[in-house]
């Protein structure tokens, strides 16, 4: 799995990528854009799940 700071670093050279090259590289950003949506999605969760079982007469 690749981490949350990897996908962050990714996101910023797809994007630059696209600014340097042009919108035939939109691919590599959209692709690396939905993994990091989607790592970020899952810490959040992990969080709440987390709260919820060591709170539990919430």
């Amino acid at each position: 799995m690749v981490s949350i700071t990897d996908l962050r670093k990714a996101h910023y050279i797809s994007a630059k990528l696209v600014e340097k090259f042009g919108p035939d590289y939109l691919i590599f950003f959209e692709r690396v854009d939905k993994e990091l949506i989607e790592a970020e999605k899952k810490q959040d969760l992990m969080k709440v799940a987390l709260e919820i079982a060591n709170h539990p007469n919430n």
